[in-house]
């Protein structure tokens, strides 16, 4: 018995794969630049106080492809490529900061700058919204705030990362649908 089989079709489907991995790694890639880019551009355009913007959240993202033997994994994140900022999650999220090491925090007025403890001649008071206020004497008269004290602050959630990954998720489901791959390969459904 003799049995032959024809395998000229699969053939040339299996090249037409090889050729679409190349592209879609690159359409992954611009996917990745892209992601990165619209969470940079979040994280500087979220509302802070001018003097205490250092940028650091941003230049934080980063994205990484890594390609093994299961398939290609796509890391987006803060933390991929420089150091992690600890309060990333916290400006997604939100939640309440309270003191760690001393019973207040010491929320600095806008120039100034250190710790309280670094300041001579100082006094508190508290202002008319009944905010404990450390203030520093100047001259006969004069005073300057230097810092709120506060038992905790609360930070709303801004969703930074959400707002951008839901959307970059949909264009990314859209690149992997299965009409997109087979429309690349020039199969029709």
């Amino acid at each position: 018995m003799k049995i032959r089989a024809d395998f000229s079709e699969a053939k040339k489907d299996i090249e037409a794969l090889s050729k679409l991995s190349p592209e879609l790694e690159k359409e992954l890639d611009n996917w990745k630049n892209e992601s990165v880019r619209e969470l940079k551009y979040q994280a500087r355009g979220m509302r802070k106080t001018v003097w205490r913007k250092t940028g650091a959240l941003a230049k934080s993202i980063g994205g990484k492809k890594i390609r093994n033997t299961s398939g290609i994994n796509i890391i987006v994140g803060s933390g991929v490529f420089a150091p992690e900022v600890p309060y990333a999650l916290l400006q997604e999220d939100g939640g309440t900061i309270t003191p760690k090491k001393r019973d207040w925090l010491a929320i600095p007025f806008r120039g100034v700058k250190g710790f309280p403890r670094e300041y001579r001649d100082t006094f508190f008071a508290f202002s008319k919204n009944k905010n404990l206020i450390l203030f520093q004497k100047l001259g006969k008269h004069g005073k300057r705030p230097l810092f709120a004290l506060k038992k905790e602050v609360n930070i709303p959630a801004s969703k930074w990362f959400s707002s951008v990954m839901d959307k970059q998720k949909e264009k990314l489901a859209a690149l992997l649908s299965e009409n997109n791959i087979l429309a690349r390969l020039g199969v029709s459904k």
